[in-house]
């Protein structure tokens, strides 16, 4: 059936949500056509939905702060159905509750989305070339180290290299900074890009990298990035998780994707199915693991939906270590000094 264009659902997500093994059944069993549209920055994707039309997209795939700082208390996205959907709040993780408090409003009376994916997002390395203690020890500062001049690759997703850059000049980027710490930021910034072998926004080729030895690390990153190369056989590349850091003593940033619907979604009722869609037991295992990416999701801390992955599929996302990781992590924030960092970055990048 070739669906009329009113059917459509308009997505706009992180890479996976728009993998065609997720959304087939779906479009379907419905007889309508998901059209997806993927981001690398949230930031820049606030901007963009900031500046269309309010019907543009029907559900919003965003990390942690967006929804309940930006977009609800803008009227662009609505709150759910709590008999519907609170349920699924009990899919996730107790022991790193406040993470996931980014789903609700901040007076906690609604429910703005669903979260699925999650993790540490900072650094990926080769263990033959690096060790994980070493790694873990030295964090953000490893472009500092002279040793590894033109041996690291810089992932470039603008929001995350803002914060990573961030933690490597010594500053909290989820707090205000001055004049001198913007400085401080640029220098830091000038040393990563000067002394990098690749910088890309391609993490398939940083993975490619390291598996040749034309380098030994690359920042950021994380399971979402390395674990389907995992999966394929390349234990040799693990996530790494720095240990401390400038944020409240943290040195590293986990972020959780809430998805949401808008309130000028075209079909409100398709959107609600949506979101049921994504929550089955079998989706949710898709998300963690067929969608051409591979990441730990909330819904497996159901050990029922958690049986469905095998032992290589936990290995992949390093699965042993997460809640450790998780508690040494800031959760993603919005950074009040954003817009100046990011433009510093880019110059640095020029």
């Amino acid at each position: 059936m070739k669906p009329r264009p009113s059917d459509d659902l308009r997505i706009l997500c992180w890479e996976g949500y728009d993998s065609s093994t997720l959304l087939s059944s779906f479009e379907q069993r419905h007889g309508i056509a998901v059209a997806a549209e993927t981001l690398l920055s949230d930031a820049a994707a606030v901007h963009h939905i900031l500046n269309s039309p309010p019907d543009a997209f029907d559900v919003i795939n965003l990390n942690n702060p967006f929804a309940q700082q930006v977009l609800y208390p803008k009227g662009i996205i609505q709150a759910l159905d709590m008999d519907r959907f609170g349920g699924h709040l009990n899919q996730t993780p107790k022991p790193l509750a406040h993470f996931f408090d980014c789903v609700k409003s901040v007076d906690g009376d609604a429910l703005l989305g669903v979260c699925q994916r999650f993790g540490p997002f900072n650094m990926v390395i080769n263990t033959n070339r690096l060790s994980v203690g070493f790694a873990e020890d030295q964090g953000f500062f490893l472009p500092f180290d002279p040793a590894l001049k033109g041996r690291y690759g810089v992932l470039l997703y603008d929001d995350f290299t803002v914060f990573h850059v961030c933690i490597s000049a010594g500053l909290n980027p989820f707090k205000p900074l001055s004049g001198a710490d913007l400085d401080q930021f640029s220098k830091a910034a000038e040393v990563w890009f000067s002394g990098a072998a690749i910088v890309t926004d391609d993490h398939d080729a940083l993975n490619a990298a390291l598996l040749r030895g034309d380098i030994d690390v690359y920042l950021g990153g994380g399971r979402y990035t390395v674990a389907h190369a995992r999966r394929a056989g390349h234990t040799t590349l693990r996530a790494i998780t720095p240990r401390s850091g400038p944020i409240n003593g943290r040195g590293a940033i986990a972020f959780v994707e809430v998805t949401s619907i808008t309130k000028k979604a075209r079909n409100i009722a398709l959107a609600e199915d949506f979101l049921d869609h994504i929550l089955k037991p079998r989706s949710a295992y898709t998300m963690a693991f067929e969608t051409g990416l591979c990441n730990p999701v909330a819904q497996f801390c159901d050990p029922a939906i958690r049986a469905l992955a095998s032992a290589t599929d936990l290995n992949a996302i390093q699965w042993d270590t997460l809640e450790e990781e998780m508690h040494r992590c800031a959760p993603y924030q919005i950074a009040p000094d954003y817009s100046a960092l990011l433009k510093r970055l880019k110059q640095a990048l020029l």
